[in-house]
């Protein structure tokens, strides 16, 4: 007898070139390829620049956006559900609904009860974005199936939603890029400079409004070293014009390099000489994963980094958190200790290798599917 094939609808808050949504299409990607088992319809909730790679791996569904002007209204400040596309989705008979990301996880929620099926959710944040997006200890109990993509992430499950550590799986997020990819040869340097990378979306979580201080204190404190910084990441306008503001006041503009939004941000991280992680928190980070790959050794601050739990602390320099001049010390002892630089990517890429690996992580996740559809039927 034939194996049943599992149907599942995969929710995803937006298509945008960031951690979660390049995890979810690094799974729906393996499952088109070698999980026929599996068949997977993505709802998009929003676009992005990911679009066309996730109707590649999946059949993309998008909420139909009625031209009604008052039905647009009723459905923003009463919640008039959309009932006609409720209905079609129902029709569909799916074993599972996957929300990626707690920013998906109000519509999944909807979407559980209407169509009836169990609920998973990837669980990629931290407190402070689930304090942010609204989460609450009842958002969480309407969920079937909890992931934590990294230690950090299940111990705020516990800690701060009292969920019970029997009750979450840590599955750290796959790459969408494969290591062969990520490995290819670093482009010779045409210049001199040290260039010290940062990659994210532009945004206060991500600590950009920190980075005009720690440019600011490297000139100050080590005026003898030849470095600039590069961005690579989404920045709105605005924020972009506030930090060229502070920099050109500084005198300091030379010193940053930004990038943008780019499809293919491992170009640019191969020009790094060092990684500078200023997130205020982070769950795990995929782009960490690429620059260990790259042998590019990394400064973040402490308590702030998940993955840290999984390569360990030996692996980069962590620094009191917000400590502008314990950042500026690192990054100097980075670039002046080739030593300490060496040791530094030699660990991180050994504990990397030991403890993860994209396809580990997608066998994972493919497991869970199969384990829970066994003991639906089997009630």
């Amino acid at each position: 007898m034939s194996e049943k094939k599992i149907k599942i609808l995969f929710v995803s808050h937006d298509a945008s070139r960031s951690g979660a949504p390049l995890a979810l299409l690094a799974l729906l990607k393996a499952v088109k390829m070698n999980h026929h088992e599996i068949e997977a319809h993505l709802l998009l909730i929003d676009g992005g620049a990911l679009y066309d790679d996730f109707c590649q791996s999946a059949t993309v569904i998008r909420l139909k956006k009625k031209k009604n002007l008052l039905l647009k209204i009723k459905r923003i400040l009463f919640d008039v559900s959309y009932k006609e596309d409720y209905n079609e989705l129902k029709s569909q008979s799916y074993d599972y609904i996957f929300a990626n990301s707690v920013a998906s996880l109000p519509s999944a929620i909807k979407l559980k009860e209407k169509l009836g099926c169990q609920l998973f959710l990837y669980v990629h944040e931290l407190s402070l974005v689930m304090r942010k997006l609204g989460v609450s200890i009842l958002h969480l109990q309407q969920c079937d199936v909890l992931i934590a993509a990294s230690e950090a992430a299940k111990k705020n499950l516990i800690e701060n939603y009292n969920i019970a550590d029997n009750k979450i799986t840590v599955i750290y997020p796959p790459l969408y890029n494969t290591i062969e990819t990520i490995l290819t040869k670093k482009e010779e340097k045409k210049e001199h400079s040290v260039i010290i990378g940062i990659s994210g979306t532009g945004c206060w979580g991500k600590g950009i409004d920190l980075l005009p201080f720690i440019i600011k204190e490297l000139k100050t404190t080590y005026p003898e070293l030849n470095y600039r910084f590069m961005w690579v990441g989404h920045l709105t306008e605005e924020t972009k014009i506030n930090i060229e503001y502070d920099l050109k006041r500084l005198n300091l503009l030379d010193k940053l390099t930004i990038i943008g939004e780019v499809e293919l941000p491992l170009v640019y991280y191969s020009k790094f000489d060092i990684l500078l992680v200023l997130s205020r928190e982070e769950s795990f980070s995929l782009s960490c994963v690429e620059c260990i790959e790259l042998g590019i050794p990394i400064v973040c601050m402490h308590e702030t980094l998940g993955i840290v739990n999984l390569i360990g602390e030996q692996s980069l320099i962590s620094v009191p958190y917000l400590s502008i001049k314990d950042i500026a010390k690192a990054l100097y002892g980075i670039i002046t200790d080739e030593k300490l630089r060496t040791d530094l990517i030699n660990t991180a890429r050994e504990q990397l290798s030991n403890m993860y690996s994209p396809e580990k992580s997608i066998n994972s996740i493919i497991k869970l599917f199969k384990q829970n559809i066994t003991t639906s039927y089997t009630k």
